[in-house]
């Protein structure tokens, strides 16, 4: 099993960069922040950009992969995103992992523009990962989809990681999954519906079974957010029994949320430092 830790882009860089650290000194394998624009019951907290981010903890950090969880085409272009992935990739000499999903409801309507179905963005987030695949491992990409165009794309220099980076694809319904299993180099889920954890882990039990039949005996990395009913960090004794359920339902990583003072993910910074000194190298 691998760790991640998701740390969210809420702090002044004094109080962020020791938090960036520690995720590394505490043996996490990947660290990762939000990429939106605002995120659902922290609209009034304040909020700092994604790529500067993962740009600083670069240079604070020397081992950790460090990844976007989750970016989307809500307010991004790819051709625009693969310049802040090449340097990111760059600045972190190969650390970086692209998570991307199709995007969430706030980053969709607060610039504006047109409402979508489900349908169309799931249609949206396939073309922008066919042409971001595209820009990184094609210098020079002409391209005209029904939501994005590029015109002679330069995107050299490439990746420090070759062909690109990794793509952790965010998927939970069915063809979102299907998507991940044929595009993704790793398949990210935050789970389904369930009133409480029991009914959350069926409803990850049925996902993974479901992947297992879309890969078809292929093998691809499989990273659980473990915070989606319950916060994992509230208690050495839960984290480890969360994890235990991830890996007997062939989750290969699973991310748990830096505990925070107040509101969602509330914790004790005791607590994770136990987790990381005593549970995680139990469960590795």
């Amino acid at each position: 099993m691998r760790f991640g830790i998701a740390i969210l882009p809420e702090y002044r860089w004094q109080q962020a960069a020791p938090r960036w650290r520690r995720a590394e000194e505490y043996g996490f394998d990947h660290a990762w922040t939000y990429d939106h624009l605002t995120w659902s019951g922290l609209q009034d907290s304040p909020w700092y950009g994604t790529t500067p981010t993962l740009t600083a903890a670069a240079l604070v950090t020397s081992t950790i992969k460090l990844g976007t969880f989750v970016t989307s085409p809500n307010f991004r272009h790819p051709l625009a995103l693969t310049r802040d992935i090449l340097a990111i990739d760059d600045v972190s000499d190969g650390r970086f992992l692209c998570g991307i999903g199709a995007g969430g409801s706030l980053d969709a309507t607060i610039q504006g523009g047109p409402d979508l179905t489900a349908r169309q963005k799931m249609d949206r987030y396939a073309e922008f990962v066919v042409l971001l695949d595209k820009l990184l491992t094609t210098d020079g990409v002409t391209f005209k989809g029904e939501y994005f165009e590029t015109r002679n794309g330069r995107t050299l220099p490439g990746c420090v990681q070759q062909p690109r980076v990794p793509f952790v694809l965010a998927a939970n319904g069915t063809r979102a999954m299907k998507f991940a299993a044929e595009h993704g180099d790793a398949w990210l889920t935050t789970g389904g519906q369930g009133d409480d954890l029991d009914s959350w882990f069926a409803g990850v039990a049925d996902q993974s079974r479901r992947m297992d039949d879309l890969l078809q005996g292929r093998q691809l990395d499989r990273l659980l957010s473990l915070d989606s009913r319950t916060y994992a960090l509230s208690s050495p004794a839960l984290f480890e029994d969360v994890v235990g359920c991830a890996a007997a339902l062939g989750f290969t990583d699973v991310i748990t949320h830096w505990p925070r003072a107040e509101g969602v993910y509330a914790g004790s910074e005791e607590v994770l430092e136990k987790v990381a000194g005593e549970v995680m190298p139990r469960l590795r």
